[in-house]
């Protein structure tokens, strides 16, 4: 990049406001990340691996019960905030249907 800026192939405006731009983004991005910490220190009982392992415990029961609203509700919520771009999936082939085993085939 330094190099195309010294030949002059960039135009070094274009580059001074993308600069700007980048810095603004990361002080929203620091403000936010302030916004989120903590004032007190988490109490070590929360977080000690006895506590962890009645949490984790507790989860895993969630999660693999049967019918368990819990994991379809996650799962759903999981799913609708994945990005997913259409022209990913417009180009993966799905094999043709047949009652011929795979290895029987013949290309």
């Amino acid at each position: 990049m330094i190099e195309a800026i010294e030949a002059g192939a960039v135009d070094l405006e274009l580059v001074g406001q993308r600069v700007q731009e980048l810095r603004q983004e990361r002080e929203l991005v620091n403000s936010e990340l302030e916004s989120y910490q903590t004032s007190k220190p988490i109490p070590k009982m929360i977080h000690g691996p006895e506590n962890v392992r009645t949490i984790q415990g507790s989860l895993k029961k969630l999660f693999l019960a049967p019918d368990s609203a819990v994991a379809k509700r996650y799962v759903r919520i999981s799913l609708a905030r994945l990005p997913l771009a259409e022209p990913m999936f417009a180009s993966v082939a799905t094999p043709p249907l047949s009652s011929t085993p795979s290895h029987k085939r013949t290309m």
